[in-house]
């Protein structure tokens, strides 16, 4: 049984890891390994962009709904910092997705 096993660290698992690598690679072709490449690039994209959204953690992000006039819906994230309670409280912002939504707009929503 020990034997069915490929162990890495013998001469026989390192050329026949390398074979198996070259087997795949000429299978795929240039363009099969540039699509696998692109897209680990856009999955640990994603991950890093999703890590830094919710602060590494700190932060719950829980998505919510609710109901306007002429039954439409709409749709909101509520970003809840951890250690935020009745007893430690944090201020509210509140961003409305919609028409002229720049950085310029915001600034000026945001002056006291």
């Amino acid at each position: 049984m020990d034997n069915a096993f490929i162990n890495i660290g013998d001469e026989y698992g390192k050329e026949n890891m390398k074979s198996k690598v070259k087997e795949i690679s000429n299978t795929l072709g240039r363009s099969g390994r540039w699509t696998i490449i692109l897209l680990l690039i856009i999955l640990l994209g994603s991950l890093f962009a999703s890590l830094i959204q919710n602060d590494f953690g700190n932060v719950e992000i829980t998505a919510h709904k609710f109901d306007t006039r002429d039954d439409q819906v709409v749709a909101y994230d509520l970003y809840r910092p951890d250690g935020v309670d009745t007893e430690n409280k944090a201020p509210l912002i509140i961003v409305v997705a919609g028409f002229q939504r720049s950085p310029r707009e915001n600034s000026r929503a945001c002056r006291p």
